[in-house]
């Protein structure tokens, strides 16, 4: 199966996005398990923090610590996602595009580094940063097309 390499480097862009989202959605969870919820109607909810009580040194007495303040709260994020695939390319005449073939690779079946035995046969290296950076994509696929096109694909 082949699809345009344009299409390829979106998907991948896309998927390192989503990623990062799920990573943000996690961490927001993962902090909301610090409080507990009351729900005072229909259209208020009281957010009361988990705590933890400690006895005060020579006394008695004990101090609720919230357990929200006694954690590391940094979260994962992604700065940059580095990609590197082997691929097979091809030039189709009727799109005017380059496409590469998507299929699952069987095991075993990957070139070494630096192995050009087939002139279809490229080597790809992304890399994306975290960031709003979509006219960027748009220029490294232009000038992929005219690398391609330049090599009489």
């Amino acid at each position: 199966m082949s699809t345009s390499i344009e299409e390829l480097i979106k998907s991948l862009g896309v998927s390192v996005r989503e990623a990062q989202y799920l990573i943000n959605k996690f961490s927001l969870v993962k902090y909301a398990e610090y409080f507990t919820e009351e729900h005072r109607d229909s259209s208020t909810v009281v957010l009361t923090p988990r705590c933890i009580s400690f006895p005060l040194p020579h006394t008695d007495e004990k101090i609720d610590v919230p357990i929200i303040t006694l954690v590391n709260h940094s979260s994962l994020e992604l700065e940059e996602v580095e990609i590197k695939m082997v691929v097979n390319t091809s030039w189709n005449p009727k799109s005017q595009q380059v496409e590469v073939d998507v299929s699952p690779m069987v095991p075993g079946n990957k070139l070494p580094e630096g192995d050009e035995s087939s002139h279809n046969t490229t080597h790809i290296n992304l890399k994306f940063k975290i960031g709003p950076s979509a006219e960027g994509i748009a220029k490294h696929v232009e000038s992929y097309y005219q690398e391609f096109k330049r090599n009489n694909y």
